[in-house]
């Protein structure tokens, strides 16, 4: 899942939000009935909040995951077990590899979204990105080969990044115990790229949830991923926190696995 709401335009490319850019995304050259340089943008909104179906934001919904927008196979990500996954997440398409202005430099030497604060959402009224504002990224993967057999049960949250979104190169650190594939038909996995940030408590809540096909390489491991369980909201009482396999915080929208308490003490 990669991303961030509104906040004001500072270019003809800039949008508010944000996301990481590979081949292997699903709608990586644009949703369903986009035009023009949408195409290069949509992709970062977020799903909500207050969405009353799954089929309205479940990996950005019905325009992002039909047969034109899935990406080939051949184009999965290699995510090496033990490794890191490097990454490049921006605002716009056109600021990453993939498209014809890569930004470099830009707000404080952070080019996500360049001479833009707002994306960040980590203070852009002093133009600034404070890390203390910045909640992180997680990564989630199922272990299965069509996106209709993704489920809320079965995507298993496997790395965290903190410092995101800090930065346009930000990576993802592998497991070494990730295990390889499962079943006969294991030629890639999804990879559910999941960001909730927890921002000042005068903006809006948002949940993003960004596709992609992925293989595990170099794996020693024979170890399974274990079932995930929902997470649980254990601040400022440590006993109370979920031990193992977690699942994604599907938060802000219907259905939902996290207990809503207000906006300025969000679940994520």
């Amino acid at each position: 899942m990669l991303h961030l709401r509104w906040m004001l335009l500072c270019a003809p490319l800039v949008s508010g939000h944000m996301t990481i850019w590979e081949p292997s995304m699903f709608a990586f050259n644009g949703p369903l009935g986009c035009v023009g340089g949408d195409c290069d943008s949509l992709q970062v909104n977020p799903m909500g909040p207050g969405l009353k179906t799954q089929e309205e934001w479940w990996f950005r919904g019905p325009n992002y995951t039909g047969p034109a927008q899935l990406p080939d196979p051949a184009n999965a990500t290699q995510l090496p077990a033990g490794g890191t996954w490097n990454t490049e997440i921006t605002c716009n398409k056109q600021f990453s590899k993939y498209g014809a202005s890569p930004s470099s430099g830009g707000l404080a030497n952070y080019d996500c979204c360049p001479n833009a604060p707002g994306p960040y959402h980590a203070d852009p009224d002093a133009e600034v990105v404070k890390k203390s504002l910045i909640s992180g990224c997680a990564l989630g993967i199922a272990d299965v080969t069509d996106p209709a057999d993704a489920t809320m049960d079965n995507i298993v949250i496997f790395s965290v990044q903190p410092d995101c979104v800090m930065q346009k190169h930000t990576s993802f650190d592998i497991p070494a115990k990730m295990p390889a594939s499962t079943g006969s038909h294991s030629s890639f996995r999804i990879l559910g790229t999941l960001l909730t940030f927890l921002i000042p408590p005068h903006s809006t809540a948002n949940f993003y949830m960004t596709g992609f096909y992925c293989n595990i390489t170099d794996v020693s491991s024979t170890n399974r991923i274990a079932a995930p369980k929902d997470p649980i909201n254990c601040k400022g009482n440590s006993s109370a926190c979920q031990s193992g396999a977690k699942k994604p915080l599907y938060a802000y929208n219907e259905p939902t696995n996290v207990i809503w308490d207000s906006n300025s003490n969000r679940p994520g």
